[in-house]
């Protein structure tokens, strides 16, 4: 398992049914088996799946930063909506708004609340999705997309305007559909983003990345007590995952398609998935993202 600040040469080689990882800082390391958790961007998947190792590039911008409220801006914005967490689309431009606590001053050792506001919209057909040349830059492009918010919620639009560089976070969003690898003789396998990096509209991708651990210790458990070729086990590992894991992804990218189409929220008439419906992965659910404003 890499750290995030790990790079690796991809170049894991079957050594007496052994894995050889070569990093770029010198060191060699041997074992029995290459579990990769690089994420979303692992470089491993060039040799796990050398048609298929990118990231699939979903034509939507991302940005967000870290604001704080005092708390008289949270609790007049508590008094309207899910303190915790709320979400929504602007019906008129179809840009998506999100809003979670992150902290509050019982715990971050400040007067105010740490909060987080996110912002997202789809690109015009034809349009690169390449980042901002600078912060100001998105910030004029945020200013612009968020007309027809709602009033109570400019505060944290204009917070977010004005938080500069420092928290300032842009996402590039994409997901890994495929959840296909060549093991190398079960030598290999994928956990995680990195077998299905999928975007957040649905919040699921933790949740997957719980039950690869789960999948992988169930799987080691019956190998140790059956014993025999660990290839079988391994093959049984990467099918598990993506019976699950492949219908994941594709619903949380129709999931981020539907949060920015208003026309899609208002006619759908439940949230998330009919439960009690398999999922073929060619079939897709149409959650509906909307605010959850307290009633009065």
């Amino acid at each position: 398992m890499l750290a995030e600040d790990v790079e690796i040469n991809q170049d894991a080689s079957d050594v007496n049914k052994r894995v050889s990882v070569k990093f770029h800082n010198g060191k060699t390391l041997e074992g029995g088996m290459f579990i990769d958790c690089e994420g979303r961007s692992s470089l491993t998947r060039k040799l796990a799946n050398p048609e298929h190792p990118e990231a699939c590039t979903l034509p939507y911008k991302f940005v967000g930063s870290i604001v704080e409220l005092t708390p008289e801006e949270y609790h007049a914005l508590k008094a309207k909506y899910d303190p915790l967490l709320f979400q929504g689309t602007i019906p008129s431009s179809g840009t998506f708004f999100w809003f979670s606590l992150l902290s509050s001053p019982a715990h971050n050792g400040t007067s105010n609340y740490q909060c987080q506001v996110n912002i997202s919209w789809k690109l015009a057909d034809g349009v690169a999705n390449l980042p901002f040349e600078s912060v100001k830059e998105a910030f004029a492009e945020v200013q612009k997309r968020t007309t027809g918010l709602h009033e109570s919620l400019t505060v944290l639009r204009d917070k977010l305007l004005k938080t500069g560089e420092k928290n300032y976070m842009e996402l590039c969003l994409g997901d890994w559909p495929f959840a296909e690898w060549n093991d190398h003789n079960g030598l290999l396998l994928l956990a995680g983003d990195a077998a299905h990096a999928m975007v957040m509209y649905r919040g699921e991708a933790a949740n997957h990345g719980i039950a690869d651990v789960k999948l992988l210790e169930g799987i080691l458990e019956s190998y140790l007590k059956e014993g025999g070729s660990w290839n079988k086990f391994a093959a049984k590992y990467q099918t598990k995952l993506r019976e699950r894991a492949k219908p994941g992804v594709l619903m949380s990218r129709q999931a981020c398609y539907d949060a920015h189409n208003w026309n899609k929220i208002v006619s759908s008439l439940a949230i998330g998935t009919n439960k009690g419906k398999s999922c073929t992965g060619d079939e897709v659910s149409t959650p509906l993202l909307s605010s959850r404003a307290k009633k009065s």
